[in-house]
């Protein structure tokens, strides 16, 4: 995109009307989550014919295809929480059960690169069902929320007597791609502290994301924060009825809520 906007001649040069237009913008978005990766994953949803939207069953049929594993509604793997997990990660709401693209492309973000075949693609959906059970994971929120969540369990835990150390400490998306960010505060503090963590030098995949946590959270000797954490309930769910049984569609009702905003 950028090279040709450089061109030296000018009627080939890219026009700002060119740049504006919408399926520019998605180029752009494309060209930076695929940016140093080549596993394929960006460029399946141009195989679903490139709409603003795709229907869950249709999304995860492709999707389990690309990673060479069973979908969603295969006996093998329908009752698996991975998916529950997926489903939830791209926030699809139950009432349409659409996949939105821009989610779509935001997950790719923060999970890329995509492990294909059978035994490193279940390996890869086990480690986001990994990442998900963390207490201390609270995916897309924002400084304001984590804050909040942090001071509630900190309340609460004094008031009963529970806290081990005192404090808090969260794990969210970050508002930069492909980065995370701890949300934590010191026992007897006010004021939170946020952290991005860097994809290229704190860590390079869930298990070593969650290893550099863990490590943290004893070294500042402060308590994971699970209050409202809001993929607690695809746990609950999967433990009380193991699995459950998928719908004809596909669909997981994860009853979880994503807010949009992440600052």
């Amino acid at each position: 995109m950028m090279i040709r906007c450089l061109v030296i001649n000018p009627k080939k040069r890219l026009s700002f009307a060119d740049i504006t237009k919408e399926n520019k913008w998605d180029e752009i978005r494309l060209e930076s989550t695929t940016q140093g990766n080549n596993d394929g994953s960006a460029t399946l949803w141009t195989t679903l014919g490139d709409p603003p939207s795709v229907p869950w069953k249709d999304f995860v049929k492709a999707f389990a295809s690309f990673l060479e594993v069973p979908n969603a509604t295969h006996p093998e793997l329908g009752d698996k929480i991975e998916w529950r997990c997926i489903y939830a990660l791209l926030e699809v709401e139950p009432e349409d059960d659409l996949v939105l693209k821009e989610n779509y492309f935001r997950f790719l973000s923060f999970f890329s690169p995509v492990r294909t075949g059978f035994k490193e693609g279940t390996q890869w959906l086990s480690e986001i069902r990994l990442l998900l059970s963390q207490k201390w994971f609270h995916g897309p929120i924002d400084k304001t929320a984590a804050l909040n969540r942090i001071s509630a369990q900190e309340t609460k835990r004094s008031i009963k007597n529970m806290a081990q150390h005192g404090g808090g400490f969260i794990v969210r998306f970050s508002n930069v791609e492909k980065a995370f960010t701890m949300t934590f505060k010191k026992p007897k503090e006010k004021k939170c502290a946020n952290i991005r963590l860097d994809p290229t030098r704190d860590y390079h995949d869930i298990p070593s994301l969650i290893s550099y946590v863990e490590n943290f959270i004893k070294r500042m000797k402060i308590d994971a924060t699970s209050y409202e954490r809001m993929y607690k309930s695809i746990f609950d769910k999967h433990n009380k009825n193991v699995g459950g049984t998928p719908r004809n569609s596909g669909r997981y009702c994860a009853n979880v809520t994503s807010p949009k905003e992440n600052k």
